[in-house]
């Protein structure tokens, strides 16, 4: 006897019968599990767990799609699939729903159309036929930096691409202290050639760039000497926070050689100088620490942080507008995540970018509106301060 898959019987007993027949012809035997009727099956539940049983009608999974594009809850959205189907849904299923509403792509053709909808400038950066960089501004951004060039903040987010792309946010600061993107790149990888690339995209697009008076960043090199050989007049500042995590990083006792203790006090005596308000004042720290600290601590910061204490000690640093760190950036690559998956694809990581960033605009406004509307109290004894405050933002004050 042959049997097929999907072949029918008219009773359990039969299909014992034939069961039993094909494993005396074919030599054949077989463990055999069952729930005997269908309606034992549904008592018991397992019937409902089978693929064909879970799948969701056409009007649901239409609904489904369309409520992925606001990235619910998984097991929210399970729920109330499974009450309004009264299927039996499990959490691979609606990660199959997820993928197959997925049509987003990282080919050049689908992601311009995103850029001019928005009324974006672009610059792309093409090597044979490899993507290697993308430049982008709207009249927003332009708008923006044109009003407020004096500082720029720069830096990079990773792990938003799935092609190893670097996001870099250019951020300047608005006069009521908010900060306002003027300009965002993509690289494929942090090169030089490629970093060099974006500057001077950004340059050529903005013509007011010479009026720039500082950068803050992290301490990349690559992108330090970049900025300094297109910009030679500005300050490069270094963000605190970065500062500060790069001596936790490199002041380690595997590194330097050195004991707990000397370590402790090492990392205390590094924050210690970078407060210092005048130069005297670091002078003065320095030398307690040349007196106090390790040897090879004081080598190692003699060599990378010495000579450029210019771009991160309190009372060295110039044109920073009451900025130490670059946490404006720092805080805008957090909202971005929050609405753009990691490992996105290009013209997915562009849709969303642009929702961000109405939503922040809109926040921004509102903020600039409430700052407008609400009159400071002065006190006439101060009167020349009433007279500035009549011009001037209450961000001055």
């Amino acid at each position: 006897m042959v049997l097929a898959i999907g072949q029918r019987f008219k009773s359990y007993t039969d299909l014992i019968d034939a069961l039993s027949q094909y494993k005396k012809t074919n030599f054949n035997d077989f463990w055999i599990r069952d729930n005997r009727t269908l309606k034992t099956a549904k008592k018991r539940k397992t019937f409902g767990h089978l693929p064909n049983q879970r799948k969701l009608n056409k009007n649901i999974l239409n609904e489904a799609l369309a409520l992925q594009n606001v990235k619910p809850n998984k097991k929210l959205l399970l729920q109330n699939l499974s009450a309004k189907s009264g299927n039996t849904i499990l959490l691979k299923d609606i990660t199959n729903i997820s993928r197959h509403g997925n049509i987003f792509t990282n080919d050049l053709s689908s992601c311009i159309p995103i850029l001019q909808k928005h009324n974006c400038q672009y610059e792309m950066l093409i090597e044979g036929d490899e993507f290697r960089g993308l430049f982008f501004q709207n009249n927003i951004m332009k708008k923006n930096f044109a009003a407020f060039p004096e500082i720029v903040f720069l830096d990079g987010t990773y792990k938003l691409l799935n092609f190893n792309g670097v996001v870099y946010l250019f951020l300047v600061e608005d006069s009521v202290g908010s900060s306002e993107i003027a300009g965002v790149g993509i690289l494929v990888g942090e090169v030089k050639q490629y970093i060099d690339w974006l500057i001077s995209s950004f340059k050529i697009k903005n013509e007011n760039s010479n009026l720039i008076n500082s950068f803050m960043t992290d301490k990349d090199e690559n992108m330090r000497n970049v900025l300094n050989s297109h910009f030679p007049e500005a300050n490069l500042n270094l963000c605190k926070f970065h500062v500060f995590q790069i001596f936790k990083r490199e002041i380690t006792t595997t590194k330097l050689g050195i004991n707990p203790t000397e370590k402790s006090v090492s990392l205390e005596y590094l924050q210690k100088i970078s407060y210092s308000k005048s130069p005297e004042e670091y002078n003065d720290n320095y030398e307690i620490m040349t007196e106090l600290l390790p040897i090879q601590v004081m080598q190692y910061y003699n060599l990378n942080w010495h000579p450029i204490k210019k771009q991160w000690v309190d009372g060295f640093i110039n044109n920073n507008f009451l900025n130490f760190t670059n946490n404006r950036t720092e805080s805008l690559n957090r909202n971005l995540k929050s609405i753009i998956k990691k490992l996105s694809s290009l013209q997915e990581f562009l849709e969303n970018l642009f929702v961000e960033l109405q939503i922040e605009r809109t926040e921004r406004d509102h903020r600039a509106m409430k700052t407008i509307h609400k009159l400071p109290v002065i006190n006439s004894a101060i009167a020349p301060i009433k007279i500035y405050s009549n011009i001037l933002t209450q961000f001055c004050f």
